[in-house]
Formats: C-alpha cells, sequence, structure tokens
C-alpha cells in the first residue's frame, strides 16, 4: 500500500534527503522496474539553463553532462548555478520517467523548506520513498 503525505506531517519525513533518491546518482544502475513510486510520479530530467536566468548563459550543457543535480534548493525564481531553470512565465518543465512532461511552479528567490508544496517537490524527486505525489500543489499538468 501507498503511503500518503499530509501537509502537518511530522518532520522526521523530510529532513532525510536520502530517502527520497532519484533515479540519476553517481553509480546509479535504476531500471524502469527499481522505480516502485511509478515512473509517472517520478522526476527523470529538468530544464537547466547553465548559470542564471537572466542574461546569457554562462555554461552550456548536455543532459548527460549535467550530472544528478537535486531538487533541495527548490525551483527559485530567479534561478541559480544551482538549481533547474527556465525562461518560461512561472514554470520549470520536466521529463517523467515515463515519458510525460510536467510543467512544475517556480518559487521567489527563498525557500520554505516546511511547507507543503516544497514536501510534494521532493517526494516527486524520490523514486522509491513510497509516497503518492500531489501535484496540484507543485504544479503539474
Amino acid at each position: 500500500m501507498e503511503k500518503s503525505i499530509r501537509p502537518n506531517h511530522p518532520q522526521q519525513y523530510y529532513n532525510t534527503f536520502n530517502q527520497f533518491l532519484g533515479v540519476y546518482y553517481t553509480g546509479s544502475q535504476t531500471t524502469i522496474n527499481s522505480i516502485t513510486d511509478g515512473t509517472s510520479q517520478t522526476l527523470g530530467f529538468g530544464e537547466l539553463l547553465g548559470g542564471n536566468c537572466q542574461g546569457a548563459r554562462k555554461y552550456v550543457l548536455a543532459w548527460m553532462g549535467a550530472a544528478g543535480m537535486g531538487v533541495g534548493y527548490d525551483l527559485l525564481e530567479p534561478c541559480q548555478y544551482y538549481t533547474f531553470g527556465s525562461r518560461h512565465a512561472s514554470v520549470v518543465q520536466f521529463a517523467m520517467c515515463d515519458g510525460s512532461v510536467q510543467r512544475l511552479f517556480k518559487v521567489g528567490p527563498t525557500s520554505n523548506t516546511s511547507s507543503s508544496r516544497y514536501i510534494q517537490l521532493l517526494i516527486a524527486s524520490g523514486a522509491q520513498d513510497g509516497y503518492v505525489v500531489d501535484f496540484s500543489q507543485i504544479g503539474g499538468n
């Protein structure tokens, strides 16, 4: 049975980022079958601008060379070199592990890491955390 997460859940559920391990990380041997949260519920790739969102890009990245970037710093607006980001108004697009695309909401220049929206973003990043993602809180299609 899948777990669900409530906005007022105990802090212990989101203080340990390791439980939200995604599909791409150093030494990863992730297979489709090992994504037990479901491929439509798990983030695969996200947009990355290669530097700050404003002005010229500072870096050019290929998806296979961008490394496994986490969502722990949130989807900031304006984005930073260490966050996923886009020049789309209010959203960053992510390819899910099933190949579908979700538009996820950006937040302001700072993150509220105790908000239920942030927790749902972490849950979407995990491949085997056992939680069901509430996409209505993070902007899914």
